[in-house]
């Protein structure tokens, strides 16, 4: 746990300084941290068997990422150094993203959120996917610039790499739009979740996914760990119910400032990813499409303390960044991704 201890240290350093000269020398550690990794993560031994053997047979819709594979094999790349490649790709993508939709004053916070709400540590897990969720962030970008083909070849860039990606063009024409006006109905909403999304439906889902198993994306699921990886998720309790607990109280208790389209994205985003938390208690895949969505913690928190004043904003974001930290801890525990190993 050393090398995690030292990069949540840092994420603390980092909100403290407030300088993004600071955040730049982090932003590299971070790369370097996720580049260097070896045997880490549920992707790490799945794709070391593909990449080695079988990778002709995989990703016959995802031919952006069959090529990263087809032309690392023939630069005589080994399976550390396509992870390290991969990792590097990921990580550069997301700070491109960051300096594209927020401003230096934004950054530091945006990268300590990045590491301490555990989004940095999700592309440990999910190789291919970790790769296609920041082109669904820089697609914001071109939403807050209204620029629909740019966001449309995001996401075909993203499907290209995950299949799932595609399911996400419709958000151009609502993430930037209020969907509900009164505060009480996403409450209500979320509460609902929170009451009556305990049943066990997921066992249901993998049976019925047995009868369309000769699509590839359904026939790699019902036959890798990926079944295991989700439920493994599942014992995150804490992490699926404090986003949303977390919501209700800064809805009720303030008036929150989404007076402008960024904040609007950031404040849908979030909401939609807590509506797929919750669901995934009974439907484990829905963490898949969770995944992107989850993004927008590395903002949506500004947003949502917006309302209160300016010491008890530092105090929220001071608790909020402590919670995530036992979160993400677990989280790292659970997953099975303790000890950090590199080679």
């Amino acid at each position: 746990m050393f090398i995690y201890y030292i990069l949540f240290s840092f994420s603390f350093v980092n909100i403290l300084i407030n300088k993004v000269k600071f955040s730049l020398f982090f932003m590299a550690l971070l790369l370097i941290i996720s580049a260097f990794r070896f045997e880490i993560g549920f992707d790490w031994f799945n794709y070391k068997d593909i990449y080695l053997h079988h990778f002709t047979s995989y990703f016959n819709d995802e031919f952006i990422f069959y090529y990263i594979v087809n032309i690392s094999k023939s630069l005589g790349f080994d399976y550390k150094s396509f992870i390290f490649l991969c990792s590097s790709f990921t990580c550069l993508l997301f700070y491109f993203s960051f300096f594209k939709i927020f401003n230096n004053k934004e950054v530091p916070l945006v990268l300590t959120y990045f590491v301490l709400s555990c989004i940095y540590f999700e592309h440990y897990n999910v190789i291919r996917q970790g790769l296609a969720v920041p082109f669904f962030l820089l697609s914001w970008y071109f939403i807050l610039r209204k620029k629909f083909l740019a966001y449309v070849v995001c996401i075909l860039i993203a499907s290209l790499i995950h299949t799932s990606a595609i399911l996400l063009l419709p958000c151009y024409f609502f993430l930037d739009k209020r969907i509900f006006e009164s505060k009480y109905i996403y409450v209500a909403i979320l509460l609902f979740l929170i009451l009556f999304t305990r049943m066990d439906v997921n066992s249901i889902l993998v049976k019925l996914m047995g009868y369309f198993d000769y699509f590839d994306f359904v026939n790699r699921y019902l036959n890798s760990n990926l079944i295991n990886f989700t439920e493994s998720k599942s014992n995150l309790g804490l992490t699926k119910l404090y986003p949303a607990l977390l919501f209700v109280f800064c809805l009720i208790f303030s008036e929150l400032k989404l007076d402008n389209r960024k904040n609007i994205i950031f404040f849908n985003a979030y909401f939609i990813s807590i509506i797929f938390l919750l669901l995934s208690y009974s439907l484990d895949i829905l963490f898949r499409f969770y995944a992107y969505f989850e993004i927008s913690m590395i903002f949506s928190f500004v947003v949502l303390f917006s309302g209160f004043n300016r010491k008890s904003r530092i105090a929220l974001h001071f608790l909020n960044m402590v919670v995530y930290l036992i979160i993400t801890n677990n989280f790292l525990m659970i997953m099975d991704m303790v000890p950090y190993r590199f080679n």
